[in-house]
């Protein structure tokens, strides 16, 4: 996931991001791929940011002497125009995790772009912009909708994050600093893990194992959708 140079070579299957909606027409940018052996220069350059590639195609501000310490992870937008993700950050970085023991995602439900929000999935959304929108007349979802508040209700209700959170599908928060069951937030990290997994389409689990009937939801043999969608779980699915 996220091929970065150093690490892994450029993706031979991909020409670009998926759901690429932004491509800034140049060869070798973030957009292609993270994974160039070197930046690739812009001409004219109108920031030193936007011929970073590898690890700071994404965290620009690696310092840990940023000028703004809200920023999550430094995760910055390329044109310094108030673009970044705030967040709380786990003390260990996830290394262990509980209820109490993860990283505190930003989430919105508003329409706004990373400059407004500063949530995960409107930094994701940069590169990846045309993976969750809504399409044709009736406004159905091509895929699992992202930056939408997680029903209290119905087949949700059962699960409250802020007594019982699981980091088997995270949520976020439209505010992090103080998380409350009305404002959790179904984000893109929500089912998938930003560095990869040993999972397809870097998924916190295997879908195929998402089967009626499976209450396993704890492991990487369980399906993390039975996390919010509490009634799938053991029920017929048509």
């Amino acid at each position: 996931g996220h091929n970065v140079a150093g690490i892994s070579a450029k993706d031979g299957v991909l020409d670009e991001a998926p759901g690429n909606s932004v491509g800034c027409g140049t060869s070798g940018s973030c957009h292609d791929s993270l994974a160039h052996p070197e930046n690739i220069p812009i001409d004219p350059a109108p920031q030193e940011s936007v011929s970073k590639t590898g690890c700071q195609g994404c965290h620009f501000e690696v310092s840990h002497h940023s000028a703004d310490d809200t920023q999550y992870r430094f995760l910055e937008g390329h044109t310094n125009d108030n673009r970044y993700v705030t967040g709380v950050e786990d003390d260990d970085w996830e290394q262990t995790t509980s209820i109490n023991d993860h990283n505190i995602y930003s989430g919105t439900t508003s329409s706004g772009g990373l400059g407004t929000t500063h949530s995960i999935s409107g930094y994701c959304g940069g590169c990846h912009g045309d993976f969750h929108s809504e399409t044709g007349d009736q406004g159905a979802w091509i895929r699992h909708p992202t930056d939408i508040l997680l029903p209290d209700s119905g087949e949700y209700a059962a699960y409250d994050p802020t007594t019982t959170y699981n980091n088997y599908a995270p949520v976020g928060w439209v505010d992090p600093s103080t998380p409350t069951r009305a404002s959790a937030v179904v984000t893109c990290l929500s089912c998938h893990r930003p560095h990869g997994s040993d999972q397809p389409d870097m998924l916190r689990w295997n879908y195929d194992n998402c089967t009626t009937g499976t209450t396993d939801q704890t492991t990487s043999d369980g399906c993390g959708c039975f996390v919010c969608h509490t009634e799938k779980d053991g029920i017929e699915i048509e």
